[in-house]
């Protein structure tokens, strides 16, 4: 371009073109170069708008694969637990017996004995882990049994009374015929402060299924860390 000025410069100096005596000669040419410099600061602006973009973008995956590998590193942290099976069957008798010592149950239902009061023995198994929470802490329990709804809340707010004399019983009390494991993932998403109480009771399964009781107590990892739970 620069070249192409200092021809049309010689150009308009000759006068062999006397239509371009009517412009100034520094206008005439300057315009190529100021043109040419012109598409250059485009060229350039569009390039660093290019490279800010990529930038920005580079930053996002970073910023996304960090939340990610932070949220693959969540967790449940389970403070307390019970289980009880027919047959005096429990996580320590399976845990120090062999497998072979066990008795077998296949296609056998079987039925808890001495339990008049499930929901308390359930509740009353986690007793010194729900004493020790704080009381500022709520909590959430969620019922899944077999049994009909208003009797088993009915059943439950009673015994928590007798055994948390000093606890408010509950808000939140939800019951349920079944559970889906994807309740875990919704539980980690939920930016809450609260502990979950699950109890199953299930005692009504006839010849489908054999009697259970269980309690978990369970909080997300940071409720945890914060609480020390």
């Amino acid at each position: 371009m620069i070249i192409v000025g200092i021809l049309l410069f010689i150009i308009h100096a000759s006068g062999h073109v006397k239509t371009l005596n009517m412009l100034s000669i520094w206008w005439f040419s300057l315009t190529p170069p100021g043109i040419w410099f012109l598409l250059f600061l485009l060229r350039c602006w569009q390039w660093n708008n290019q490279i800010d973009k990529y930038l920005f973008l580079k930053k996002e995956n970073e910023y996304a694969q960090m939340q990610w590998e932070v949220w693959a590193e969540r967790y449940l942290v389970i403070s307390a637990s019970s289980v009880m099976l027919p047959g005096g069957v429990t996580a320590g008798a399976i845990l120090k017996s062999l497998a072979d010592t066990l008795p077998s149950g296949y296609l056998l239902t079987k039925r808890l004995k001495n339990i008049n009061t499930p929901v308390t023995s359930a509740l009353a198994s986690l007793q010194l882990s729900i004493c020790q929470l704080p009381a500022a802490l709520p909590v959430n329990v969620t019922l899944i049994t077999d049994q009909p709804d208003s009797e088993i809340r009915s059943a439950f707010v009673s015994a928590w009374e007798a055994l948390f004399p000093q606890r408010v019983v509950p808000d939140n009390i939800e019951v349920t015929p079944d559970f889906s494991m994807g309740w875990v993932d919704e539980r980690l998403k939920q930016p809450v402060l609260t502990v979950d109480l699950i109890l199953v009771i299930q005692l009504n399964g006839g010849n489908a299924y054999s009697d259970g009781l269980a309690a978990l107590l369970l909080t997300s990892d940071d409720v945890a860390q914060k609480y020390n739970l």
